[in-house]
């Protein structure tokens, strides 16, 4: 059951927020069920999603891919503002 303000993601969508710098920060928690976990995140913008749960194994290796992502994210993910009127759009040849 998804928590009161959380939206319910995929492990992958998470993986991405936190590959792309949109991550604020993340963690898991143990689900009811033994050996599970749940992944959080909370975005820039201040939305919380969280994962369905996935056994301690697998988020082992989801912990691994986003401390690499994170370190990734900080290095080649820049926030880009474009300006529309500087932007060159070329004419139609025909």
């Amino acid at each position: 059951m998804v928590k009161p303000g959380y939206e319910k993601i995929h492990v992958a969508h998470l993986e991405g927020l936190v590959a792309l710098g949109k991550a604020k920060r993340y963690w898991w928690e143990k689900c009811n069920v033994p050996n599970m976990v749940r992944f959080y995140v909370e975005t820039k913008d201040g939305k919380i999603y969280e994962t369905k749960c996935i056994d301690e194994r697998g988020a082992k290796k989801v912990i691994t891919y986003l401390g690499i992502a994170l370190k990734l994210s900080k290095d080649i993910v820049l926030d880009i503002e474009v300006n529309k009127d500087e932007v060159f759009i070329p004419e139609d040849e025909g």
